[in-house]
C-alpha cells in the first residue's frame, strides 16, 4: 500500500514512477468479466436445483445440501475477497492467478469424482 500515489499528489522533489501505465478497454473488459462470474455461476446453477433434489432424493439432508450449491460459491468470494487481494498484492498479480487457476482447476476435477451429494457443494 505504501506504493499508491493519487495523480496530482507528488511531493515536491520527489521521483516520479519510470513507466505510468492506463487502464486500457481490455482491462476494462477483464475486470467486468471478471466481476460477473458468481452471478453467472448462480445463475447456471438455480435451474438445476430441482433436478439435484430429486436426483438425490434418498440422501439424508438433500434439502439443506442441494441449496448449499448456489450460496456456498458466493459466500466463499465474499469471505476470500479481502485475502485474495492481499496475498495478490505480496506474490504479484501473475503468480496469484495462475495458482487461483490450478485450485479452481483442481477443485473442479472433484466434480468427476462426486459419488453423493454431500462433495457437490464442495466441487462448485
Amino acid at each position: 500500500m505504501e506504493n499508491i500515489q493519487l495523480a496530482g499528489t507528488a511531493r515536491a522533489g520527489a521521483a516520479s514512477p519510470a513507466v505510468a501505465h492506463r487502464a486500457g478497454r481490455f482491462q476494462a473488459a477483464l475486470l467486468v468479466a471478471g466481476s460477473c462470474m458468481p452471478v453467472l455461476g448462480a445463475v447456471l446453477l438455480a435451474p438445476i436445483l430441482p433436478t439435484l433434489s430429486q436426483v438425490f432424493a434418498g440422501t439424508p439432508g438433500v434439502a439443506i445440501l442441494v441449496p448449499l450449491t448456489l450460496t456456498l460459491p458466493a459466500l466463499f468470494v465474499a469471505l476470500f475477497s479481502p485475502l485474495a487481494g492481499y496475498v495478490a498484492d505480496r506474490v504479484g498479480s501473475l503468480g496469484f492467478a495462475l495458482g487461483a487457476l490450478g485450485i479452481a482447476c483442481a477443485v473442479a476435477l472433484l466434480a468427476v469424482l462426486v459419488r453423493g451429494p454431500r462433495l457437490v457443494p464442495v466441487s462448485q
